[in-house]
């Protein structure tokens, strides 16, 4: 039996799981309660954040033996899902851990499925600085038995054979399609459409892009683009901030006070805590609000703030309203102020990875990582 606990560290429910391994079903989870979806909860993910206070990356895995044995051999940094496939609210829930996750996956037709499923739901959160990889152990080996025949170092040397999630995706659709003729580049283009116009972060479509091109050896013109649902964004479709002192922040929180819901297209951002800009904890206060209770209204929200030391601000923020061309536009302008504080979270990353460098100290692997996406364009 294994106790399963919510984010507070309460016990909500069991898994069992059978000790004869011909017995079925093989797992068996407590029925669903007030308290319980097994489609929202994360198996360690609790134990995980309390035993650990630096989080580099996160190991998916697809059962609670996998969590207990990469434990018991130094590995602490492994949840599981509770015997359904992963979803993208439980990703999200990990991405705001931890930028870095690693999905396991046996190296056979059913962990190569298990993975594409996880694959489709990381795209929507592959925000500024997050990174996805595939591990696939050998077959017939899952992380429980890898480890325990390999110990902790042969299964930190299996990361070296991780693929990137966009490794991945180009293996699988590339597999597919016979690139070598006509017909074949137009289905992997056809097929690749889908999953590339879920990517929100420009940086990475744009590599995509050139990876199309070298793969393909065709120069991506605009009928190309929009076969794969790229438009090139004209200048005039950028809003400027309304006045002088709306700063980008400032103007965040004022319009997901006026639009609560349009945190829901985008992730927590508790990266951005880094920056020390002024305001930016009260924004993720906000985001953090709005993705705990989805739909919440602009009066609920403000009431979740009451006796706080920003509610008098919070207030003051929601009686005024910024100039803006039309009320269309406040999901562009948030978007807008949304990418301005990630040009600032990059800069200060790019200046931290830079003196560390210059001081001499070593980079981990996930900061490696890092440098090389950051600095891929400069």
């Amino acid at each position: 039996m294994f106790p399963i606990r919510d984010r507070r560290g309460r016990t909500i429910a069991f898994g069992g799981r059978v000790i004869d391994a011909e017995d079925q079903p093989k797992y068996l989870n407590s029925p669903e309660s007030p308290v319980f979806h097994k489609g929202e909860e994360i198996y360690g993910l609790y134990e995980l954040k309390k035993a650990v206070q630096v989080i580099e990356q996160i190991f998916i895995t697809e059962g609670y033996m996998d969590v207990i044995a990469l434990a018991e051999h130094g590995i602490k940094t492994a949840v599981a899902t509770l015997g359904t496939a992963v979803n993208n609210a439980q990703i999200e829930k990990l991405f705001r851990s931890c930028k870095n996750l690693v999905f396991c996956f046996d190296a056979d037709t059913a962990g190569k499925k298990a993975a594409w499923r996880s694959l489709e739901q990381c795209l929507v959160s592959l925000k500024e600085g997050r990174l996805a990889r595939f591990l696939f152990l050998p077959d017939g080996q899952d992380p429980d038995s890898y480890i325990r025949e390999h110990g902790e170092q042969g299964f930190q040397n299996q990361l070296d054979n991780a693929e990137t999630l966009t490794e991945f995706l180009f293996g699988t659709l590339l597999s597919q399609c016979n690139i070598k003729t006509l017909e074949g580049k137009s289905q992997f283009l056809d097929r690749l459409r889908p999953y590339f116009i879920q990517i929100p972060l420009q940086s990475l479509r744009d590599q995509i892009l050139g990876e199309v091109e070298h793969q393909l050896s065709v120069k991506l013109d605009n009928r190309l683009l929009k076969i794969l649902g790229h438009e090139r964004s004209a200048p005039g479709n950028r809003l400027k901030l309304p006045e002088q002192h709306w700063t980008p922040t400032r103007l965040a929180i004022n319009l997901l006070l006026q639009k609560p819901s349009l945190a829901d297209s985008t992730g927590a951002h508790h990266e951005l805590a880094e920056t020390n800009i002024p305001g930016v904890g009260l924004l993720l206060q906000l985001l953090d609000k709005i993705h705990e209770e989805p739909g919440i209204s602009t009066q609920n929200l403000l009431d979740r703030f009451k006796g706080n030391e920003h509610e008098p601000h919070l207030y003051k923020l929601a009686a005024t309203q910024p100039a803006m061309e039309n009320e269309e536009s406040i999901d562009l302008m948030f978007e807008n102020c949304l990418e301005q504080l990630q040009k600032k979270y990059i800069h200060h990353r790019r200046e931290l990875l830079i003196h560390k460098l210059q001081s001499g100290e070593p980079l981990s692997d996930s900061e490696k990582q890092e440098h090389r996406q950051l600095f891929t364009k400069a």
